[in-house]
């Protein structure tokens, strides 16, 4: 906040004390008096407007020559007196006029050197200042390659979860599908056993019933024969349980990597100072059927 500046009432008022005191009111004896506070310029300009309305010294007037001798040199002495106390009184302020002089060439000498302090913390502030711009500036156009960066992550993160969610989806059909394989490969187990086990009844009633050997022969032809299509079809379902077994397998592993991606993707969301908030991490449930196998 600038200070307010000193007013030529109180320039007027130091004036008139020190001249009361028979000191000489010079700019710095102005300025002492004032608690050196006020620009000399100022003090100059008020004390100058001081002395102005000061009224003029009065010196005797001349007499006329009918005045007496007596007279006329005491007046003589008088003027004499007067004209060397005028000219004290000039030469006096002629040197007061000179340390004025000096005094503002001093002030105007400190007044440039604060003008060139100033301009050159004005031109620091500038270059200061076109310097925090150009760090703004980098800093928005960064902000916007990380937002575009964080934009285009989401996107391919999004794209990850629909395929994972293809995946999950396809792994489920496949469990389902192997668990009904399951269940059929149970079911003709079942069957070759009853088939081996009739087999075995028919042999036993052959060795102990020699008229029936034929039938007995016939029927275990039969059985061998139901034997041998119950294990081919056992066969190509334990190769078709086998495949699918793989391509679940396959299904769990591209499953996993595709997990892990997404992971390391919400880790780096993480990391970033994005004002977008990252997706929230899913973590996939284990089928039923993976947990079986």
């Amino acid at each position: 906040m600038a200070r307010p500046g000193i007013t030529y009432a109180q320039v007027a008022q130091s004036a008139e004390a020190l001249t009361t005191a028979g000191t000489n009111p010079t700019i710095a004896a102005i300025r002492q008096a004032m608690g050196g506070t006020g620009s000399p310029n100022t003090i100059h300009k008020h004390l100058a407007a001081w002395k102005g309305e000061r009224p003029p010294a009065t010196s005797p007037t001349t007499a006329s020559h009918e005045l007496p001798a007596k007279l006329i040199i005491a007046i003589h002495d008088v003027i004499s007196q007067a004209a060397a106390n005028a000219k004290a009184e000039t030469e006096a302020a002629l040197q007061q006029a000179q340390g004025e002089a000096v005094e503002l060439a001093r002030a105007g000498e400190y007044i440039e050197a604060e003008r060139d302090a100033l301009l050159e913390q004005i031109e620091a502030l500038k270059t200061e200042r076109d310097q925090a711009q150009a760090v703004a500036a980098e800093r928005a156009k960064e902000i916007e390659r990380q937002a575009l960066k964080i934009e285009q992550e989401q996107t391919t993160n999004k794209t990850t979860l629909a395929e994972l969610e293809r995946a999950r989806s396809n792994r489920e059909a496949m469990d389902k599908q192997a668990i009904t394989l399951t269940k059929e490969i149970a079911e003709l187990r079942r069957e070759i056993a009853i088939t081996v086990k009739e087999r075995q009844e028919a042999h036993e009633r052959a060795a102990v019933m020699g008229a029936e050997l034929k039938a007995a022969e016939r029927r275990a032809t039969e059985a061998e024969n139901r034997e041998t299509a119950t294990a081919a079809k056992l066969n190509r379902c334990e190769e078709q349980e086998k495949a699918t077994m793989a391509e679940l397998q396959q299904s769990r592993i591209h499953t996993q990597a595709q997990q892990i991606a997404l992971d390391t993707a919400a880790r780096e969301l993480e990391k970033k100072p994005a004002k977008v908030a990252a997706p929230k991490k899913t973590t996939a449930k284990k089928p039923a059927a993976e947990k079986l196998i």
